[in-house]
């Protein structure tokens, strides 16, 4: 018996491993890119591939649903009926966002997966890593899994979020799943309640469709905790190299876990009169084993590119690890930043109201036990992967934005459950968190948090306000400084709606704003621009027979420096502070007959436009 439960739970490792390859090939050969892959000096590897993760998944399916039937789906469905639900709601809440077009740095690095995707031939590694290392990361598998959803549905976005979706449906299930087993004596809708106030943790829901791999490493590390406390060995290494190869803090997560895996042992076992050697119990641990493969491939994957990673921000950075404490990109001890990085991290989106508690809690449950204290062993991973994520996230001083922290908010939220477990009986747990549920879901549409509008940049949004979460004393970049809560893509669709209702046509229209820093109208210029699709009225990547491609964005200062068209908006931005309203029109009436003001409203806040007609 024994012998066949190993061999079925090695099967469904496999088999779980084994669905993103054999979805990765079966696409590239079903869709266009098949004769890329037919012609490929790889197609061995790929008919490799292909059949055993088919195989894997037969066998599978061969041992699992031979002992299904109605009562047990009956059975399951009565024990996690709640989370079920909640899963419900976590998919229907996140459609509305399913089309949102990448902007900013999330459009950067959708355009560099569209353009690997149509260079790259796959007959070799070193065609493949110069297509899908994005943006000078180690994305590698991160552009593996995306790409699945982007041969669907090529340059329509759709794609990858709905991989997105995807990813974040499982992640949560495997949350639940933690849950039971790390709380003492939680109940199935305590876990599933505790797993629906995460989803709706702001960061978490606005960073869902906003394709940059902070998100996905998010959702990988929690694969890999889950595998870790399930005991999947395979599922650990395999998801802990997907962290490594979606961004370079996947390494930090990893690490902070493990370390927390050596600090389980020594605690349980590293006293005398334990009956075990707790270094004996860590050599036994598989799970340590495939990490460590897993890590050892990263290694020798850095070694092959020349260091840690490949990324620069500017053409005169040197890529790569170094100390600087006045530096940008590099590792160093700088006051300033660490103070915004903590703000962040313990006071944006109501996170005060979560670190209130778990201080709080914790105090109260020593004073409550005193010494009859007993540390929850199987909370320590997942402290000590927070903690280095945080410790990193302070000593490497880069942009300040807030989607750096999504895993950070993930973790806070899972030690704050973990709190409420020891000090509060189970309908107090379920109503502490649904009441911090309650404001982190207001909190994603609009931003009511005091604090968070106490401590960081209040920005204008008409009827509403939106906060910037950077370093206000070095120059401003509005853009990815906004993505904390889903405000940022009320902005993108209201642009789109100028656009469809001035009638707006790329070849006979400029779009004009008042400062081009972080507008992103019709695209990034240096990098990608949009196409106008005269058919649906709004921005895209794709190109077909109604799309026109969209030119670089005007700005209003620098007039004088174009060949303007007969017709042209006039949009502005009311967070962007480098221009006010009446210098802008001041300096468009030079230029154009500009028409009275009119704006796209919304409850998430509002834009200004302006029809102008060029003068004779």
């Amino acid at each position: 018996m024994e012998e066949k439960s190993f061999f079925k739970e090695l099967i469904s490792e496999f088999a779980v491993m084994g669905i993103i390859p054999l979805l990765f090939v079966t696409n590239l050969l079903i869709f266009n890119w098949k004769n890329t892959v037919l012609n490929s000096n790889n197609y061995a590897i790929f008919l490799g591939v292909l059949i055993f993760a088919a195989t894997a998944e037969i066998i599978y399916i061969l041992t699992h649903i031979s002992g299904l039937n109605t009562q047990k789906i009956k059975a399951f469905w009565k024990k996690h009926k709640i989370m079920i639900i909640g899963l419900v709601i976590i998919c229907i809440t996140r459609l509305p966002y399913i089309n949102t077009l990448p902007r900013w740095d999330s459009g950067e690095y959708y355009y560099r997966l569209t353009e690997g995707l149509k260079n790259c031939t796959f007959d070799s590694f070193i065609d493949f890593q110069k297509n899908f290392a994005l943006c000078g990361h180690p994305t590698l598998i991160f552009s593996i899994i995306y790409l699945i959803g982007e041969m669907v549905f090529p340059g329509e976005v759709i794609g990858v979020n709905l991989v997105s979706l995807v990813l974040t449906l499982i992640a949560f299930w495997c949350v639940y799943k933690i849950l039971l087993r790390v709380l003492r004596k939680t109940t199935y809708g305590n876990a599933a309640v505790f797993t629906i106030v995460l989803s709706f943790a702001p960061l978490v829901y606005s960073s869902f469709s906003y394709f940059t791999p902070d998100y996905p490493m998010a959702m990988f590390i929690i694969y890999v905790i889950y595998a870790c406390t399930y005991n999947r060995p395979l599922i650990a290494g395999f998801f802990s190299m997907a962290c490594f190869q979606t961004k370079e803090t996947g390494m930090v997560l990893i690490g902070g876990y493990v370390l927390g895996i050596l600090f389980h042992y020594k605690f349980k076992y590293g006293y005398k009169g334990s009956g075990k050697n707790y270094i004996g119990e860590i050599l036994k641990d598989a799970r340590l084993y495939f990490i460590f493969v897993a890590a050892v491939i990263q290694f020798l994957y850095n070694r092959f590119i020349g260091g840690v990673s490949q990324w620069t921000q500017n053409s005169n950075e040197t890529a790569g690890l170094r100390w600087d404490n006045n530096g940008t990109n590099c590792l160093g001890f700088n006051p300033d930043y660490i103070a915004i990085k903590l703000k962040q991290q313990f006071l944006l989106n109501f996170n005060w109201v979560i670190l209130l508690i778990i201080i709080g809690g914790f105090i109260f449950f020593l004073l409550k036990n005193g010494k009859r204290v007993h540390l929850n062993l199987k909370y320590i991973e997942l402290v000590t992967a927070f903690i280095c994520y945080v410790a990193f996230s302070c000593i490497y001083i880069t942009a300040s934005l807030a989607r750096y922290n999504v895993a950070g908010d993930i973790l806070l939220y899972i030690l704050m459950f973990g709190i409420l477990n020891r000090i509060a009986d189970n309908y107090k747990q379920a109503y502490i968190s649904i009441v911090c549920g309650i404001l982190a879901f207001i909190q994603c549409f609009f931003t009511c948090d005091p604090v968070t509008t106490a401590v960081f940049l209040k920005l204008n949004l008409g009827n509403s306000a939106i906060i910037y979460v950077g370093d206000t004393t070095k120059d401003m970049m509005y853009g990815d400084y906004l993505v904390y809560n889903t405000q940022y893509i009320m902005i993108n669709k209201s642009i789109d709606e100028v656009l469809k209702r001035t009638g707006y046509n790329p070849q006979e229209y400029d779009a004009v704003v008042s400062d081009n820093n972080g507008a992103c109208i019709t695209g990034n210029s240096a990098v990608f621009l949009y196409n106008w699709d005269m058919k649906k009225h709004k921005r895209v990547f794709y190109e077909n027979d109604n799309t026109i491609a969209m030119p670089e964005t005007l700005q209003v200062r620098s007039l004088p420096l174009y060949d303007l068209k007969e017709k042209a908006v006039l949009i502005y931005l009311p967070y962007n502070g480098n221009v006010t309203k009446e210098d802008m029109l001041e300096s468009a009436n030079e230029y154009y007959e500009v028409g009275e003001e009119q704006e796209v409203q919304t409850v998430q806040g509002c834009i200004y436009y302006y029809d102008m007609t060029l003068r004779e």
